[in-house]
C-alpha cells in the first residue's frame, strides 16, 4: 500500500538525520482524490490502487511511529479539495490537482503552524505554484524542492 511505501521511505529519511534528532514532531502526507488518481496512474504496477485502497484511505487515521524514542510520527492525511478555487491555475491540467492540494492545505486553520514543503521534478509546474503561492503565502509556511535531496533535507529541518 502507498502508506506502507512512504513511511518505509521517511524513516530512511530520519536515520540519516545527525544527531540531534529531532523530538516530538510529525511528518504529514497529505494527499487529495485528484492527486491520489494521479498515483494510480503511474503506480499501477508497484502499488495496490483499486478503489478499496482510496477509500480506505479517505477514511482511515493512519499515523504510524517514525521513531518512538524521539516521538516522531508519520501520517497521511485525506483532504478534500472541493472547496479550493484553483482557477489561477494556468498550467499543465494534470498538474491541477496538485496546485488545488497545496492550497487546500495551506488554507486550512487546522496546520496553520506547520511548514509545508511541495517537492516535484517538474520544474515548470514547481516554478507555477511557486509563483502563484508567492502572492497568497504572506509567513512563507509553503517550502519547494526540486529535488528528492533538497525535499529530504527540508524534512529533517
Amino acid at each position: 500500500m502507498l502508506h506502507d511505501i512512504m513511511l518505509a521511505w521517511i524513516k530512511s529519511v530520519v536515520e540519516r538525520i545527525a544527531p540531534p534528532c529531532p523530538r516530538g514532531k510529525h511528518v504529514t502526507m497529505f494527499i487529495s482524490h485528484g492527486v491520489y488518481c494521479d498515483y494510480k496512474a503511474r503506480m499501477s504496477g508497484m502499488v495496490d490502487t483499486s478503489y478499496s485502497s482510496w477509500h480506505i484511505l479517505r477514511k482511515s487515521q493512519f499515523a504510524k511511529p517514525i521513531s518512538r524514542q524521539n516521538r516522531l510520527t508519520f501520517a497521511i492525511q485525506s483532504v478534500s479539495t472541493d472547496r479550493v478555487d484553483a482557477s489561477d491555475w494556468g498550467g499543465d491540467r494534470f498538474d491541477r490537482p496538485y496546485f488545488a492540494l497545496l492550497e487546500a492545505v495551506r488554507q486550512d486553520r487546522a496546520w496553520v503552524n506547520r511548514r509545508i514543503i511541495f517537492a516535484s521534478k517538474d520544474k515548470d509546474a514547481r516554478d507555477r505554484m511557486r509563483d502563484l503561492v508567492a502572492l497568497r503565502d504572506p509567513d512563507r509556511r509553503v517550502h519547494f524542492a526540486d529535488s528528492l535531496s533538497s525535499f529530504e533535507e527540508l524534512v529533517m529541518c
